[in-house]
């Protein structure tokens, strides 16, 4: 059917429009789930090869993700135009992004030694033995 000029569409170039395009998107997904399979299984054997060879999967892990995450952090940033530069350093040196500095690093110990300080003695929870001995107390004397 030819196009008509009395602002009607050809309808069978409409159909066979949509079920190219629905073949096609339908084409793709698939496409990507096998790709992404095939993925998953290749870093999968680069994770065993890596573990065999004597880096501990845990730590290659936490690895690979915080260098995914500073990629991103570096992507935001590069993201920031000029016309908000000079307002952005000025924030995140407000926020303390020094943090990664070794003046940062101190002063966070120094913050987390004055926490422990206003707790005062007895109550160190990152402690994991002193919290299971007492609970262990606890359960006896509940009993």
């Amino acid at each position: 059917m030819a196009r008509s000029t009395d602002n009607r569409f050809d309808e069978d170039l409409l159909i066979s429009t949509i079920q190219e395009i629905e073949s096609t998107r339908a084409k793709l997904k698939a496409d990507l789930k096998k790709l992404n399979t095939e993925a998953k299984n290749h870093i999968k054997v680069l994770m065993e090869e890596a573990s065999n060879g004597g880096i501990p999967k845990p730590l290659l892990t936490k690895t690979l993700k915080k260098r995914e995450l500073e990629i991103k952090i570096d992507d935001i940033e590069e993201s920031v135009s000029d016309d908000y530069r000079a307002v952005y350093e000025d924030m995140q040196e407000a926020l303390g992004v020094l943090y990664d500095t070794p003046l940062g690093q101190a002063a966070d110990a120094q913050n987390e030694e004055n926490r422990k300080a206003q707790e005062g003695p007895g109550f160190d929870f990152d402690n994991d033995a002193e919290q299971a001995e007492g609970e262990a107390v606890l359960n006896r004397t509940a009993h």
